[in-house]
C-alpha cells in the first residue's frame, strides 16, 4: 500500500508509531484503543465543516469519492478533460498516494494549483527559520502533495494552505471570501523541495523495512503529553509516575534526556542533587517520594484568604465552532450554553445550586447571562477553575456583543478567585495528581469524588451532545436524558469546587486559626 499523506506526518512525530500504523495495524489499534476519543471525534467533525464551507467558494467543483484506484483513475480523467476545480483529487505513483483538499487547474496550461483547507486560525506564512517552519505539520502535508504531483510531471504553479480568518465577525450571511484566508507558500516549497523529497524518501525506506523497530521510541524524551499513541508497545519499561509525568517537564528537556539516558525512568529514582531547580517540579518529587502531600499552608492561606462571601462557585459548559454560527461571533469563539453555580452565603452555610441549559436552536448566550445575572450577588467572590477561561474566553467576549452586560462582566471579572492556580503553582501536590492539575485529577485525590459513573464525563462530551440536540440529531427521550446528564455533568464541576475549597479550608486554614480566636469566632 502506498504511504499517504498522514501516515507520512505521523513519521515525522514518530517513526516507529508509523511503522506500526503502516505494517501491523492490529498491534497499533491495540495501542489506540476502541475508536476515536470524543475530542479526536470532534477535531474530524470540525475539519469536515470547514472543507465543506471551503468548497462552496467553488461552485463549478467536482468531488471525487473514495481513495482507491477508481478515484485515483477519475482524476486523471477530469484533469485531462481540463475540469477547473476537482474536491478530493486522487493521486498515486505506487508509492505515494494523496488525495488534494481543493485542486485547481490552470484552463490554458493544465497547471495545478494546490490548497490545502485547515480548520485554524494560524497564519502560515513562512516567518519562522526554515528548519522551524519545516516542521510545522501543515507545511508538510502540503509539501507531500506538492512532491508527489511533481514525481507525476505535474507543474505546480501555486501552493497554499486555506485556513480561517480569526479576525472574522459573522454579520447576517457567511461571508465565505471573508472568512478564509490563503497563506501563499509556493516560494518556500519550491526552494526546500530537494529537501522534503529527501526526507519523503526516508519515510518511504524506513516503513518499508520489515522487521518491527526496536524500541525506545524517540518520544521517550518527551513529556507525557507529547507520547505517541504506540508509547507504551515500544517502551515497556516506562510505567506510571514516571520521569514524563513531572510537571512542566517540557520547559526542562535537558533534564528529562539526562534522567533518560541515564536509566532513571521513575520519580521514585531521582536523586535528589539531579539539578531540578523549579519549585513546582521539585515539590512533585518531594510528594511522590515521601508518599506524602506536599502542602504550603502560608500560600493556601492567602489564596483562600481573598475568597468572600457570598461564595459564587461558577462553571460554564460551552460550545466553539470552527464556523461562527451566530451574528457577533469570531471562528472558535466559545458560545455559553450552560451554568452551574453553586452559592455559600455565609460561614457555615450550605451551598444552594442553581443550573441552567439551553437548547433552543438560535444563540443561547442571551438567555444564558439573563438567567445568571439576577442569581450573582453585587459583592463576594466568583470562584471559577481557571479564570482564563471564565474571564476572557467567555466575559470579555460576550461583552462585545451584549454592551448592556458590559459591568455584570467587569464586576464579575473584578471577583474572581481561580481556584485552579493553588495547584498549577504546587501549593498542595499529591502523588496521586501524576503532575497533573485537572479537576479530574484534583478531585478523586483530594476529596474522593469521581466524574466515571456520570453518564457525560466530559467537556467535549457536553459541548458535542449539546450540538446533536441542537441540531436535532438528539430528540424525544434521549434528548430528556441526554439533558439531564449534561446538567449532572455541569453541576459535579461547581459542587467539585465547593468541596476542594472546603477540604483546603478545613485541613489548611482551620488548624491555623487559635482555638480561643476560634472559640470567639
Amino acid at each position: 500500500m502506498p504511504l499517504s499523506k498522514s501516515e507520512y506526518i505521523l513519521w515525522r512525530d514518530c517513526p516507529h508509531t508509523a511503522w506500526l500504523k503502516k505494517r501491523r495495524r492490529a498491534s497499533y489499534d491495540a495501542c489506540a484503543g476502541a475508536g476515536l476519543s470524543d475530542f479526536e471525534r470532534a477535531l474530524v467533525e470540525t475539519g469536515n465543516q470547514v472543507e465543506g464551507q471551503a468548497r462552496r467558494l467553488y461552485p463549478s467543483g467536482k468531488l471525487i469519492e473514495g481513495r482507491g484506484d477508481d478515484a485515483v483513475e477519475l482524476t486523471a480523467a477530469l484533469l485531462a478533460q481540463r475540469q477547473p476545480v476537482i474536491f478530493q483529487a486522487a493521486f498515486s505513483d505506487g508509492t505515494l498516494f494523496a488525495a488534494i483538499d481543493i485542486l485547481l487547474v490552470n484552463p490554458a496550461t493544465g497547471a495545478l494549483s494546490v490548497l490545502e483547507v485547515k480548520a485554524t486560525t494560524e497564519d502560515k506564512t513562512p516567518k519562522k527559520k526554515p528548519d522551524k517552519f519545516l516542521a510545522d505539520s501543515h507545511v508538510q502535508d502540503l509539501g507531500f502533495q506538492v512532491s508527489l504531483l511533481q514525481r507525476l510531471g505535474h507543474t505546480v504553479e501555486r501552493a497554499a494552505i486555506m485556513h480561517l480568518n480569526k479576525d472574522y465577525e459573522r454579520r447576517g450571511e457567511l461571508d465565505l471570501r471573508a472568512l478564509f484566508v490563503e497563506d501563499d507558500i509556493t516560494a518556500f516549497l519550491n526552494e526546500w523541495m530537494p529537501a522534503i523529497d529527501a526526507d519523503i524518501e526516508k519515510a518511504v525506506a524506513f516503513i518499508s523495512g520489515d522487521c518491527e523497530p526496536m524500541g525506545p521510541c524517540g518520544c521517550i524524551y518527551r513529556g507525557r503529553s507529547n507520547h505517541c499513541t504506540a508509547f507504551a508497545h515500544f517502551n515497556p519499561a516506562i510505567g506510571p509516575s514516571s520521569v514524563h509525568d513531572i510537571t512542566y517537564i517540557g520547559t526542562t528537556l535537558p533534564l528529562l534526556r539526562k534522567l533518560v539516558d541515564t536509566g532513571i525512568v521513575s520519580i521514585s529514582g531521582i536523586p535528589p542533587d539531579f539539578g531540578f531547580t523549579q519549585n513546582r517540579q521539585l515539590r512533585q518529587i518531594e510528594a511522590h517520594q515521601s508518599g506524602q502531600a506536599f502542602v504550603d499552608r502560608a500560600a493556601i492561606e492567602a489564596e483562600l484568604g481573598r475568597i468572600t462571601y457570598p461564595i459564587h462557585f461558577l462553571d460554564y459548559e460551552t460550545f466553539a465552532p470552527a464556523i461562527p454560527r451566530f451574528d457577533g461571533y469570531r471562528p472558535f469563539q466559545h458560545m455559553p450554553f450552560q451554568f452551574s453555580l453553586h452559592i455559600v452565603r455565609s460561614p457555615g452555610a450550605a451551598p444552594e445550586h442553581h443550573a441552567f441549559l439551553y437548547t433552543d436552536g438560535d444563540d443561547p448566550a442571551t438567555e444564558l447571562f439573563a438567567h445568571l445575572r439576577p442569581l450573582v450577588s453585587e459583592t463576594g467572590s466568583i470562584v471559577v477553575w481557571s479564570k482564563a477561561m471564565k474571564g476572557s474566553n467567555v466575559h470579555d467576549r460576550q461583552k462585545l456583543r451584549l454592551p448592556h452586560y458590559s459591568e455584570f462582566f467587569a464586576g464579575m471579572n473584578a471577583r474572581i478567585v481561580d481556584l485552579l492556580e493553588i495547584f498549577q503553582k504546587q501549593y498542595y501536590v499529591m502523588p496521586a495528581f501524576y503532575g497533573r492539575t485537572s479537576i479530574k485529577y484534583v478531585l478523586p485525590a483530594l476529596v474522593g469524588w469521581s466524574y466515571a459513573d456520570l453518564g457525560i464525563g466530559n467537556g467535549t462530551e457536553a459541548m458535542n451532545t449539546w450540538n446533536q440536540i441542537v441540531l436535532g440529531e438528539i430528540t424525544g427521550d434521549l434528548k430528556a436524558v441526554k439533558c439531564r446528564e449534561m446538567l449532572e455533568y455541569c453541576e459535579l464541576d461547581t459542587k467539585a469546587m465547593w468541596a476542594i475549597w472546603a477540604r483546603l479550608r478545613d485541613e489548611v486554614v482551620q488548624p491555623l486559626v487559635h482555638p480561643a480566636a476560634a472559640a470567639v469566632n
